[in-house]
């Protein structure tokens, strides 16, 4: 026969555990977005770099094209 202190008790555990899950839940999430964020911006950085080593008109000195390229 259960007592009466064990059913209120597990539903907190259940609550505590649930709530756990929730967090891990958001945090993958949250995880997943940085991730991301991270690849558009060096994707973007890439295409930045391309622009600027096929830029003309600032290549004054031969060390700046060189280091453009």
């Amino acid at each position: 026969m259960l007592t009466i202190w064990f059913i209120p008790a597990l539903h907190i555990e259940w609550a505590k555990s649930r709530a756990r899950a929730q967090r891990w839940h958001e945090e993958v999430l949250l995880l997943k977005e940085e991730m991301r964020r991270v690849l558009v911006y060096f994707e973007y950085k890439v295409s930045w770099w391309v622009e600027c080593s096929e830029a003309e008109g600032r290549e004054s000195t031969p060390v700046l094209a060189e280091g453009l390229h």
